[in-house]
């Protein structure tokens, strides 16, 4: 678009502005240069992308240094009859060369950006797997563990009251469980100690009872 003022503008006869715009027209190009620069930097070390990049490089290279430098330099010294000799047998084939290299990168571009999406999909359905089999697990351990608790502990806590509810009603031929190592074993041990000694209270005194109704009967006599 600058260069095409530019050109405009000397066919015109202002040459001033002619002039201006073919400068323009050269910071323009600059500019780019400084934006390609940074992005061939970007793509260092990746691989095929860096190989494309160094193509694209090649092939800007040339388009500037054979195609629009001149052209430029023609602009300036407002030589129109080589800026048109420059389009038609110049600028236009290393334009193409470099719309080529460009496309080569953009398709490459776009093929690792959707590999890496489908990378990125099947990452998150495997996350999405780990979690559910974790939570599976997780559900699978809570049960276990109740179930480890009500057989170690509640159940035998349980036995432990109904035969402390069995002494207390006076049922003391109940038998206990046998006891184990752990603490609810020495809690029936306990419990089984204090039914016999509470056994052995009775059978004394129903022995002294014994022993006093027939001292009784035979003082009656």
């Amino acid at each position: 678009m600058v260069a095409s003022l530019a050109v405009r503008n000397i066919e015109l006869g202002k040459l001033p502005e002619g002039a201006a715009a073919a400068e323009r027209a050269g910071k323009y190009a600059a500019a780019a240069h400084d934006d390609l620069a940074r992005f061939f930097t970007a793509v260092k070390g990746s691989g095929k992308g860096e190989a494309l990049g160094e193509d694209i490089n090649r092939a800007y290279q040339t388009y500037m240094s054979e195609g629009l430098k001149p052209m430029i330099e023609a602009l300036q010294q407002r030589d129109l009859t080589t800026y048109y000799a420059m389009i038609d047998t110049r600028l236009r084939p290393l334009g193409i060369a470099f719309d080529q290299a460009n496309k080569a990168f953009f398709d490459y571009a776009q093929l690792t950006g959707q590999q890496q999406l489908e990378q990125a999909s099947a990452d998150r359905t495997r996350m999405l797997v780990l979690i559910a089999i974790c939570f599976v697990l997780t559900l699978v351990l809570i049960a276990l563990g109740w179930m480890v608790l009500r057989v170690m502990l509640l159940k035998p806590l349980n036995q432990a009251v109904n035969q402390l509810e069995f002494i207390a009603s006076g049922d003391l031929t109940r038998p206990l469980p046998e006891a184990g190592s752990n603490e609810l074993g020495r809690l029936n041990a306990g419990l089984a100690l204090m039914q016999q000694s509470l056994m052995n209270s009775v059978s004394r005194v129903r022995d002294a009872s014994l022993a006093i109704e027939t001292g009784s009967a035979e003082l009656a006599n």
